[in-house]
């Protein structure tokens, strides 16, 4: 797994690595100037290829969409320079972030762990992609404002009404809004109404919960999630600090996944 940069108060952080989300939301709420996210050092990414090659034949990577960030082409970029007679490297574009991303990852490893050979993994999670999305709870604009994912007078305009979207993934891999809501419980009830549409027409079989420092509000979204779909999460745990920096401190997140026709 490599991470993506932080810019924050001119350093710069390694997601997950050097900036935890436990010491990144309080930094956030007084932060004067907003922090960025980078992708990886081309540099980093073809010595981080090399050293993956000198081990393996077959490499699969699982990239965040292309649409939100240029990791997919930085791997690209490298593959063409590292790529050796008798290696295998595939670069897919989940077209998903986050939670969804994840579970196309965890999926992949599943079918490696079982032998299944290289080009199968790649057409499976290729179709998958399209079977896995995430919804967002956002509860607050003003962090998409900020981070510059949302214009400022279209987000003041939002919270001047009290939207609260549940915002989602569409087909190219570009943040959508699945619902629209005006206060936390609409927000919540739209969701699980959302997921639970979902899970009739095709069946959710593995989900997970992420969350922006906010594991009560993730516990009772679990809870939710249980009693709906009739199983646990796959995982719950603290969204990535770049995804957090614009969707905002305090949101949960439910990802999907629905494997039948592959």
């Amino acid at each position: 797994m490599l991470p993506l940069n932080l810019n924050f108060d001119n350093t710069s952080y390694l997601d997950k690595v050097t900036m935890t989300p436990e010491l990144f939301y309080p930094l956030l709420e007084v932060a004067v100037e907003y922090p960025k996210s980078s992708q990886p050092n081309p540099i980093i990414v073809e010595k981080y290829l090399e050293t993956v090659l000198a081990h393996y034949d077959q490499v699969i990577v699982v990239t965040v969409a292309k649409e939100q960030s240029g990791t997919n082409s930085v791997f690209r970029n490298a593959v063409s320079k590292k790529l050796r007679e008798g290696k295998k490297i595939a670069v897919i574009d989940s077209k998903r972030n986050s939670g969804a991303q994840g579970l196309l990852v965890m999926k992949a490893a599943e079918m490696i762990a079982a032998g299944t050979a290289f080009d199968e993994i790649v057409s499976a999670i290729e179709k998958l992609r399209d079977r896995t999305n995430i919804f967002v709870s956002v509860n607050n604009l003003k962090y998409m404002v900020r981070s510059g994912r949302l214009s400022k007078v279209s987000g003041i305009a939002a919270m001047s009404i009290n939207l609260k979207p549940v915002v989602s993934i569409d087909t190219e891999g570009k943040g959508s809004i699945a619902e629209k809501a005006f206060s936390e419980k609409g927000n919540e009830k739209k969701l699980f109404r959302l997921l639970g549409k979902i899970n009739t027409q095709e069946k959710v079989t593995r989900y997970a919960i992420v969350h922006a420092n906010n594991p009560e509000k993730a516990e009772v979204y679990r809870k939710r999630s249980v009693a709906l779909l009739g199983k646990e999460p796959e995982y719950i745990m603290n969204i990535s600090t770049i995804v957090g920096m614009s969707a905002g401190v305090g949101t949960v997140a439910i990802s999907y996944m629905c494997e039948e026709e592959l």
